[in-house]
């Protein structure tokens, strides 16, 4: 379960977190407390001694996993990135979810629907005990996802904060997930929505949808389509799968992609395969959802830090 986070100081303003996230602004001279200074002394953490998962070795994973994974990003497409709006605030974009915690949870579940063999695809009844236990499982996930995304806000402000000497603009942050599961209504029933590679977003709702580190992302606003079950996209999506990103572009072409953006390059040859190249155009993205959400800030990337 990961999502996009943002925040601003003038941000990210700092904006911004884990699209699998949350955002938040600073403008100059205004006071912020971090919630968080690490994953030991976190309150979250210490919450999560009382998780209870439906299995023992779920249980066990949740125990070896959660304090090794609370604050990390993970790899792919997750991301810690520093943007500008055109207004000149910064914004702190993250990108994490539930890393190890969420891909055993979801490995054990998927394994318990392929023995049951309900269905023409791997599922689970939910008024059954092997149902009910998943979406539990899962609701740990994505506070997990959550908590991660704090605890890696709170630690990168504490830096950026004392290198920028300014803080981030209180109660602007944007946090949202794109994978998981959630009771809600529509079209006058009551549903489970599974929410892949999607974010729910109510009207006037605001979310982010990043782009590619090489050009932009975007906060947004839901428009409530009730279609679409007040659904956006989570990202901009992408066009080369990894295997032909590294096939058709060369190192040289992603250094010059991001000639004014800081990222490491002696992890050129790697990150070939999130090259902005290999994503769609940010900007048709937003144009073939306009009647799903509406654009309210363009953010440029300065600086990214990939998983």
């Amino acid at each position: 379960m990961s999502a996009p986070t943002g925040s601003p100081s003038r941000r990210r303003h700092w904006g911004g977190r884990s699209w699998s996230g949350c955002w938040r602004p600073w403008r100059a001279g205004c006071r912020w407390e971090t919630r968080c200074t690490g994953a030991r002394a976190c309150p979250c953490h210490r919450s999560f001694q009382a998780a209870s998962l439906s299995t023992h070795r779920l249980q066990k994973d949740w125990e070896r996993l959660a304090p090794r994974h609370l604050a990390t990003l993970g790899g792919g497409n997750h991301f810690l990135e520093l943007d500008r709006d055109a207004g000149g605030d910064l914004w702190l974009l993250i990108h994490t979810g539930s890393r190890g915690i969420g891909g055993a949870i979801a490995s054990h579940h998927l394994r318990v629907a392929a023995a049951q063999g309900v269905g023409s695809l791997p599922g689970l009844r939910t008024d059954s005990p092997e149902g009910a236990a998943c979406l539990a499982d899962i609701d740990w996930a994505c506070r997990f996802a959550r908590a991660n995304r704090d605890v890696l806000a709170a630690r990168a402000v504490e830096v950026l904060s004392e290198a920028l000497g300014c803080e981030p603009e209180p109660g602007a942050s944007v946090d949202v997930h794109h994978n998981y599961v959630e009771e809600e209504a529509h079209l006058g029933r009551v549903l489970l929505v599974h929410r892949k590679g999607s974010v729910g977003l109510e009207a006037g709702q605001r979310g982010l949808i990043p782009g590619s580190m090489g050009t932009a992302s975007y906060v947004v606003e839901g428009r409530g389509a009730p279609l679409a079950f007040r659904s956006c996209s989570h990202g901009a999506g992408r066009v080369l799968t990894r295997s032909e990103a590294r096939a058709r572009i060369r190192p040289a072409a992603l250094e010059q992609a991001l000639r004014r953006v800081v990222f490491d390059r002696g992890r050129v040859e790697a990150l070939v395969e999130e090259a902005p190249a290999a994503y769609r155009d940010i900007a048709e993205v937003l144009e073939d959802e306009a009647d799903l959400v509406s654009p309210v800030l363009r953010l440029t990337p300065i600086a990214v830090l990939k998983g």
